[in-house]
């Protein structure tokens, strides 16, 4: 079964436990998981940055950037295992400013 198709009840695309399978062997499909993942993230936490007036010490928003942080090493320690990922944008290259809560599977961060 394939990714669940974003709804009005839920606006993100879920991650399913297929998708985590195929994510453990097939390591082009892992980068671009993580790769929407953190696009998702990052558009979210910008959203909640402009409509928030304590945006600075907004604890959610600390949070979503914490995990930003995290899914960034993770797209570094998968690129730097020699996966070759055709056309792939790079943690470097998502640009600044957007973070959200997206469903990954992981939890949260401590």
């Amino acid at each position: 079964m394939p990714r669940e198709p974003a709804t009005e009840e839920c606006p993100v695309s879920l991650v399913t436990d297929e998708d985590l399978a195929r994510a453990r062997l097939d390591p082009a499909f892992r980068y671009e998981l993580v790769v929407g993942n953190l696009r998702m993230l990052l558009d979210e936490i910008n959203k909640m940055r402009a409509v928030r007036s304590d945006a600075l010490d907004c604890k959610e928003i600390r949070e979503g950037v914490r995990l930003a942080v995290q899914l960034s090493e993770l797209l570094q320690r998968i690129n730097g295992r020699g996966a070759s990922i055709p056309g792939h944008l790079g943690a470097g290259n998502l640009g600044a400013g957007n973070l959200g809560t997206g469903n990954l599977g992981a939890g949260r961060v401590a």
